[in-house]
């Protein structure tokens, strides 16, 4: 079964010899020229030295047999069905006759057909490995993947040193969301041949969905060194780079994959997804818009687009590619959740709640559609509902540091000072590095008169912004509140020089107000330069 197989698979010489009847005949010499033409590939060759041993004994089955087999390889299907229809009328029991024919169907897409004649050959040898084997890629092809893998278990029950046979049931357990089992499987097909590269291939592909990326990394570069113009081996790796917010990596993977197979949809998809985590949305709804040319029905490839359109903020583009996404794919949850992010920058909350309705309904464990309905709700002036939202969030994903960041938003805005400084506190702990978190908690220290901490958040906040004009503007409050004028002085100058000048008019009275008479003195010599700052 194994070479069988392995031809059915490269499409070189996917027919097998059919059984010889021995018999002696005048086309016998004809015939084993032809059978050796056959063998070494010369098919017009090996067609003409059957026709003719056919013509010497027009009861010569094998002669049929194997001219069927020719015709196959030449991709002249029709005819070889002819050829196997002769070869089974006149020897009704010979099961690879039925093999044959069922291959030739399968290449001209008559599955049901394929699937009948692999059935008949089992009926009249059911050890015929290779019938279960060809019908299993017949299923597989009709998406009938259990049944597919029930073949391939046959066909490893006779022999259980085909590599292909568990090769091609690895890729049904896939399909069926076993990834376990199809691991087994394809580890079992890598110790029986460790040079087949798309075996590696397919086992990143299962890595990658058990969130094993490095592992699935490897895979694909073993796949690569055995076969360096694999171009699916080189998508995998970039995927995976992706994944693990290795975006570089991924775009250089993707364009070589695109090198070597330039109608690859999938990598220019990712490609853009890549442009899109740099900030290169230019990039991005370059990729994406190939990925569409090549692929009109592509959903992800609106979705990635129209993030790219959302972030420039083109936030009307964006919509219409989320809504080309779900009219393609009307359960793509992220469709939703992305345009109902656009309707919220478009100030269409109510839109906005709609879309993270729908994506809850199709998917209530989506932490994310739950943390942007609160966002809305929240701008909505609907405090509590965007806490309930919040806490929804956070129960499904508790490391979800900007769940905790919005509900402390929520909860300072009810007044909830020091339940909003718990959130930013564990916001803070499960991500230190976005500076709103710690302008945030500095604002809530501030309400509660927690001047130290205050200055101190605000602080942090600046390092890890330092054009942050409204941490200086806050900053500079507080040192007031605790008299240290100058400076306070010197962050509104510096909230100025970055922007805040509608901050600064409050700020100068402020300043003016605490200061006393011989400190009044100190602001003469920043007039000028803050008069430079407001013509620019």
């Amino acid at each position: 079964m194994s070479n069988t197989f392995r031809y059915a698979v490269a499409g070189l010489l996917p027919f097998i010899a059919c059984a010889s009847i021995a018999w002696a005949s005048s086309g016998e010499d004809a015939w084993k020229q032809g059978k050796d033409l056959l063998d070494h590939r010369d098919y017009r060759g090996a067609i003409r030295a059957l026709s003719r041993a056919i013509e010497l004994n027009p009861e010569l089955a094998k002669a049929y047999g194997n001219r069927g087999c020719a015709y196959g390889a030449l991709g002249e299907y029709q005819k070889a069905i002819d050829d196997f229809n002769t070869v089974i009328r006149l020897d009704p029991k010979d099961g690879k006759a039925y093999v044959n024919r069922g291959y030739a169907y399968y290449s001209i897409g008559q599955y049901e057909n394929a699937l009948d004649n692999y059935n008949r050959a089992l009926s009249v040898d059911p050890k015929l490995a290779m019938a279960y084997g060809y019908r299993g890629i017949a299923y597989t092809k009709l998406r009938q993947y259990k049944k597919a893998s029930e073949d391939f278990t046959k066909a490893i029950g006779v022999d259980a040193k085909d590599a292909l046979a568990y090769k091609y049931r690895g890729a049904d357990y896939e399909a069926l969301r076993q990834y376990e089992k199809a691991t087994e499987d394809f580890n079992k097909a890598i110790a029986l041949d460790p040079k087949d590269a798309a075996v590696y291939v397919l086992r990143s592909r299962v890595l990658a969905e058990l969130g094993q990326h490095q592992k699935a990394i490897d895979d694909a570069s073993v796949a690569i060194k055995l076969d360096p113009k694999r171009a699916s081996a080189y998508s995998r790796r970039g995927t995976s780079y992706a994944e693990l917010g290795q975006y570089q990596k991924a775009i250089e993977d993707c364009s070589m994959a695109i090198s070597l197979d330039p109608k690859l949809a999938q990598v220019y998809n990712t490609r853009g997804y890549a442009h899109n985590e740099l900030r290169q949305y230019e990039k991005a709804i370059e990729d994406c818009g190939m990925a569409i040319r090549l692929k009109p029905t592509f959903a992800w490839a609106y979705v990635n687009r129209g993030v790219a359109y959302d972030e420039l903020g083109q936030y009307q583009r964006a919509v219409e590619d989320y809504n080309r996404a779900i009219v393609l794919d009307p359960r793509l949850v992220e469709a939703y959740i992305d345009r109902g992010n656009a309707y919220s920058q478009l100030r269409q909350l109510e839109k906005a709640i709609e879309n993270y309705n729908k994506a809850i309904a199709l998917d209530p464990k989506h932490a994310s559609a739950y943390d942007n309905r609160g966002d809305a709700y929240d701008d909505l002036g609907q405090h509590q509902k965007a806490i309930e939202d919040y806490n929804k969030a956070i129960n499904l994903d508790p490391k979800s540091a900007e769940a905790y960041r919005e509900r402390g938003i929520a909860n300072a805005r009810l007044g909830q000072y020091q339940k909003a400084i718990e959130d930013y506190s564990t916001s803070i702990s499960l991500d230190p590095k976005p500076a709103l978190a710690y302008r945030c908690r500095g604002d809530a220290y501030s309400h509660l008169e927690q001047l130290d901490k205050a200055t101190a958040d605000y602080s942090q906040a600046i390092s890890l912004c330092p054009n942050d004009a409204a941490a200086y503007k806050k900053r500079a409050n507080a040192y007031r509140k605790q008299g240290k004028n100058q400076k306070a002085l010197e962050d509104d100058i510096r909230a100025q020089s970055l922007g805040a000048r509608d901050a600064w008019a409050s700020s100068e009275r402020n300043v003016y107000r605490h200061l006393g008479q011989a400190e009044r003195a100190l602001l003469d010599p920043v007039q000028g330069l803050l008069e430079q700052i407001w013509r620019k």
